[in-house]
Protein backbone atom coordinates (compact mmCIF):
# COMPACT_ATOMS: atom_id res chain seq x y z
CA UNK A 1 0.00 0.00 0.00
CA UNK A 2 1.13 3.56 -0.72
CA UNK A 3 0.78 4.80 2.85
CA UNK A 4 2.42 8.08 3.83
CA UNK A 5 2.95 9.82 7.18
CA UNK A 6 4.99 12.75 5.86
CA UNK A 7 6.51 14.26 2.73
CA UNK A 8 9.97 15.63 1.87
CA UNK A 9 10.35 19.29 0.92
CA UNK A 10 9.20 19.89 -2.66
CA UNK A 11 7.01 16.79 -2.95
CA UNK A 12 3.34 16.95 -3.85
CA UNK A 13 1.53 16.04 -0.64
CA UNK A 14 -2.19 16.80 -0.93
CA UNK A 15 -5.00 17.64 -3.34
CA UNK A 16 -8.33 19.27 -2.70
CA UNK A 17 -11.44 20.20 -4.63
CA UNK A 18 -13.18 23.58 -4.47
CA UNK A 19 -16.71 23.23 -5.82
CA UNK A 20 -20.10 24.86 -5.64
CA UNK A 21 -21.85 21.67 -4.51
CA UNK A 22 -19.69 19.72 -2.08
CA UNK A 23 -22.45 17.20 -1.35
CA UNK A 24 -22.79 16.25 -5.02
CA UNK A 25 -19.00 16.06 -5.38
CA UNK A 26 -18.71 13.74 -2.39
CA UNK A 27 -21.34 11.45 -3.88
CA UNK A 28 -19.69 11.44 -7.31
CA UNK A 29 -16.15 10.67 -6.12
CA UNK A 30 -17.50 8.26 -3.55
CA UNK A 31 -19.23 6.25 -6.27
CA UNK A 32 -16.31 6.51 -8.69
CA UNK A 33 -13.33 6.01 -6.37
CA UNK A 34 -14.77 4.48 -3.20
CA UNK A 35 -14.25 7.47 -0.93
CA UNK A 36 -16.25 8.32 2.15
CA UNK A 37 -16.51 11.91 3.36
CA UNK A 38 -18.47 13.42 6.27
CA UNK A 39 -21.46 15.62 5.61
CA UNK A 40 -21.99 18.97 7.28
CA UNK A 41 -18.33 20.05 7.31
CA UNK A 42 -17.21 23.05 5.30
CA UNK A 43 -13.90 21.34 4.59
CA UNK A 44 -14.16 17.54 4.54
CA UNK A 45 -11.32 15.04 4.38
CA UNK A 46 -12.29 12.19 2.05
CA UNK A 47 -11.16 8.82 3.39
CA UNK A 48 -10.22 5.54 1.71
CA UNK A 49 -9.15 2.45 3.65
CA UNK A 50 -9.11 4.52 6.84
CA UNK A 51 -6.69 7.16 5.53
CA UNK A 52 -7.14 10.70 4.19
CA UNK A 53 -6.91 10.88 0.40
CA UNK A 54 -8.22 14.34 -0.59
CA UNK A 55 -10.10 17.40 0.57
CA UNK A 56 -13.51 18.62 -0.63
CA UNK A 57 -15.03 21.99 0.24
CA UNK A 58 -17.80 24.28 -0.92
CA UNK A 59 -17.04 27.73 -2.26
CA UNK A 60 -19.23 30.13 -4.23
CA UNK A 61 -18.26 32.28 -7.16
CA UNK A 62 -15.30 30.30 -8.52
CA UNK A 63 -15.03 27.70 -11.25
CA UNK A 64 -14.78 24.24 -9.63
CA UNK A 65 -11.17 23.08 -9.60
CA UNK A 66 -8.64 20.75 -8.01
CA UNK A 67 -5.59 22.25 -6.27
CA UNK A 68 -2.27 20.44 -5.89
CA UNK A 69 -0.24 21.07 -2.71
CA UNK A 70 3.55 20.93 -2.36
CA UNK A 71 5.23 20.26 0.99
CA UNK A 72 7.53 23.04 2.26
CA UNK A 73 9.28 23.72 5.54
CA UNK A 74 8.40 27.43 5.68
CA UNK A 75 5.47 28.64 3.60
CA UNK A 76 6.29 32.31 4.20
CA UNK A 77 9.90 31.99 3.09
CA UNK A 78 9.08 29.97 -0.02
CA UNK A 79 6.18 32.25 -0.98
CA UNK A 80 8.50 35.27 -0.69
CA UNK A 81 10.76 33.74 -3.36
CA UNK A 82 7.92 33.20 -5.85
CA UNK A 83 7.82 36.77 -7.30
CA UNK A 84 11.62 36.85 -7.50
CA UNK A 85 11.46 33.82 -9.81
CA UNK A 86 8.71 35.15 -12.06
CA UNK A 87 5.66 33.72 -10.30
CA UNK A 88 2.75 35.35 -8.49
CA UNK A 89 1.43 35.03 -4.93
CA UNK A 90 -2.35 34.64 -5.27
CA UNK A 91 -3.13 34.04 -1.59
CA UNK A 92 -0.51 35.04 1.01
CA UNK A 93 0.39 32.47 3.67
CA UNK A 94 -2.25 31.88 6.33
CA UNK A 95 -2.94 29.33 9.04
CA UNK A 96 -5.46 26.64 8.11
CA UNK A 97 -6.58 25.97 11.67
CA UNK A 98 -4.16 23.69 13.45
CA UNK A 99 -3.53 21.58 10.34
CA UNK A 100 -0.83 23.73 8.75
CA UNK A 101 0.01 26.93 6.91
CA UNK A 102 -0.95 27.44 3.27
CA UNK A 103 -0.18 29.84 0.45
CA UNK A 104 -1.53 29.75 -3.11
CA UNK A 105 0.82 30.81 -5.88
CA UNK A 106 1.12 30.69 -9.67
CA UNK A 107 4.19 29.80 -11.71
CA UNK A 108 5.47 31.92 -14.64
CA UNK A 109 3.09 30.23 -17.11
CA UNK A 110 0.08 30.90 -14.87
CA UNK A 111 -0.49 27.46 -13.33
CA UNK A 112 -1.67 27.75 -9.72
CA UNK A 113 -0.70 25.45 -6.86
CA UNK A 114 -0.48 25.58 -3.08
CA UNK A 115 2.46 25.55 -0.69
CA UNK A 116 1.80 23.50 2.44
CA UNK A 117 3.71 23.79 5.72
CA UNK A 118 2.34 20.88 7.71
CA UNK A 119 1.44 20.97 11.39
CA UNK A 120 -1.10 18.32 12.42
CA UNK A 121 -1.96 17.37 8.83
CA UNK A 122 1.03 16.19 6.76
CA UNK A 123 -1.04 15.44 3.65
CA UNK A 124 -2.55 12.37 2.06
CA UNK A 125 -2.17 9.22 4.12
CA UNK A 126 -2.72 6.96 1.12
CA UNK A 127 -1.44 7.53 -2.42
CA UNK A 128 -0.92 5.54 -5.64
CA UNK A 129 -3.36 2.76 -4.65
CA UNK A 130 -6.59 2.22 -6.60
CA UNK A 131 -8.97 5.03 -5.66
CA UNK A 132 -6.22 7.33 -4.39
CA UNK A 133 -4.46 10.31 -5.93
CA UNK A 134 -1.37 9.19 -7.88
CA UNK A 135 0.14 12.00 -9.97
CA UNK A 136 0.15 15.70 -10.90
CA UNK A 137 0.82 17.02 -14.39
CA UNK A 138 1.43 20.59 -15.46
CA UNK A 139 -0.37 21.21 -18.73
CA UNK A 140 0.28 24.46 -20.65
CA UNK A 141 0.95 25.55 -24.23
CA UNK A 142 4.55 26.32 -23.27
CA UNK A 143 5.90 24.81 -20.06
CA UNK A 144 9.56 25.68 -20.57
CA UNK A 145 9.42 29.04 -18.68
CA UNK A 146 8.22 27.07 -15.64
CA UNK A 147 11.16 24.65 -15.60
CA UNK A 148 13.79 26.96 -13.99
CA UNK A 149 11.12 28.30 -11.62
CA UNK A 150 10.45 24.89 -10.09
CA UNK A 151 14.10 23.88 -10.10
CA UNK A 152 15.05 26.97 -8.12
CA UNK A 153 11.99 27.25 -5.87
CA UNK A 154 11.53 23.59 -4.94
CA UNK A 155 14.70 21.81 -6.03
CA UNK A 156 12.96 19.63 -8.60
CA UNK A 157 14.82 17.53 -11.13
CA UNK A 158 13.07 18.32 -14.42
CA UNK A 159 14.23 16.48 -17.53
CA UNK A 160 12.86 16.46 -21.10
CA UNK A 161 11.47 13.21 -22.45
CA UNK A 162 10.74 13.86 -26.12
CA UNK A 163 9.56 17.11 -27.66
CA UNK A 164 6.58 17.91 -25.44
CA UNK A 165 6.98 16.14 -22.08
CA UNK A 166 9.22 16.71 -19.06
CA UNK A 167 9.54 14.29 -16.14
CA UNK A 168 9.68 15.66 -12.60
CA UNK A 169 11.49 13.99 -9.73
CA UNK A 170 12.05 15.14 -6.17
CA UNK A 171 13.90 13.56 -3.24
CA UNK A 172 14.62 10.48 -5.32
CA UNK A 173 11.01 9.78 -6.30
CA UNK A 174 8.58 10.47 -9.11
CA UNK A 175 6.85 13.84 -8.63
CA UNK A 176 4.69 14.15 -11.73
CA UNK A 177 5.40 15.68 -15.11
CA UNK A 178 4.92 18.61 -17.46
CA UNK A 179 3.16 18.44 -20.83
CA UNK A 180 3.16 21.08 -23.55
CA UNK A 181 -0.43 21.06 -24.78
CA UNK A 182 -3.07 23.63 -25.84
CA UNK A 183 -5.46 24.97 -23.25
CA UNK A 184 -5.35 27.02 -20.07
CA UNK A 185 -2.31 26.36 -17.85
CA UNK A 186 -2.90 24.23 -14.79
CA UNK A 187 -1.83 21.31 -12.63
CA UNK A 188 -3.99 18.30 -13.49
CA UNK A 189 -4.64 15.79 -10.69
CA UNK A 190 -4.69 12.07 -11.53
CA UNK A 191 -6.32 9.25 -9.55
CA UNK A 192 -5.29 5.62 -9.81
CA UNK A 193 -7.92 3.19 -11.10
CA UNK A 194 -7.96 -0.51 -11.89
CA UNK A 195 -9.22 0.00 -15.47
CA UNK A 196 -9.22 3.36 -17.23
CA UNK A 197 -11.93 2.48 -19.74
CA UNK A 198 -14.26 1.17 -17.04
CA UNK A 199 -13.59 4.22 -14.85
CA UNK A 200 -14.27 6.65 -17.70
CA UNK A 201 -17.53 4.90 -18.59
CA UNK A 202 -18.57 4.85 -14.95
CA UNK A 203 -17.77 8.55 -14.56
CA UNK A 204 -19.92 9.35 -17.61
CA UNK A 205 -22.81 7.37 -16.18
CA UNK A 206 -22.50 9.49 -13.02
CA UNK A 207 -22.72 12.76 -14.95
CA UNK A 208 -19.07 13.48 -15.84
CA UNK A 209 -17.78 14.57 -19.24
CA UNK A 210 -14.87 12.98 -21.11
CA UNK A 211 -12.28 15.59 -22.07
CA UNK A 212 -9.70 13.08 -23.31
CA UNK A 213 -10.87 9.58 -24.23
CA UNK A 214 -8.88 6.68 -22.78
CA UNK A 215 -5.52 6.25 -24.44
CA UNK A 216 -2.35 4.27 -23.79
CA UNK A 217 0.85 6.05 -22.78
CA UNK A 218 4.24 4.63 -21.83
CA UNK A 219 3.42 3.59 -18.28
CA UNK A 220 -0.25 2.70 -18.62
CA UNK A 221 -3.58 4.09 -19.77
CA UNK A 222 -5.09 7.50 -19.02
CA UNK A 223 -8.25 9.51 -19.52
CA UNK A 224 -9.13 13.10 -18.60
CA UNK A 225 -12.59 13.89 -17.30
CA UNK A 226 -14.64 16.75 -15.89
CA UNK A 227 -16.81 15.95 -12.89
CA UNK A 228 -20.51 16.93 -12.92
CA UNK A 229 -19.66 20.40 -11.55
CA UNK A 230 -16.94 20.90 -14.19
CA UNK A 231 -13.67 20.26 -12.30
CA UNK A 232 -11.11 18.53 -14.51
CA UNK A 233 -9.18 15.48 -13.32
CA UNK A 234 -7.41 12.47 -14.77
CA UNK A 235 -7.57 8.72 -14.16
CA UNK A 236 -4.65 6.37 -14.66
CA UNK A 237 -4.25 2.60 -14.70
CA UNK A 238 -0.70 1.29 -14.71
CA UNK A 239 2.49 1.14 -12.70
CA UNK A 240 2.88 3.53 -9.76
CA UNK A 241 5.45 4.05 -7.02
CA UNK A 242 4.80 1.94 -3.88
Amino acid sequence: MGTRDGYPFGTFCWVDLATGDAGAAKRFYGELLGWSAPDGERYAHAVLEGRDVAGVYAVDGVEPHWTSYVAVDDADAVAAKVPELGGTVLEPPFDAGDEGRRAVVADPVGARFALWQAATHPGAGLVNDVGAWCSNQLVAPDVEPAVPFYRELLGWEVEPEGDSYWSVRNAGGDNGGMLASPGPPGWLVYFHVADTDVAAASAESLGASVLLAPETIGLGRIAVLADPQGAAFGVFAGATDP
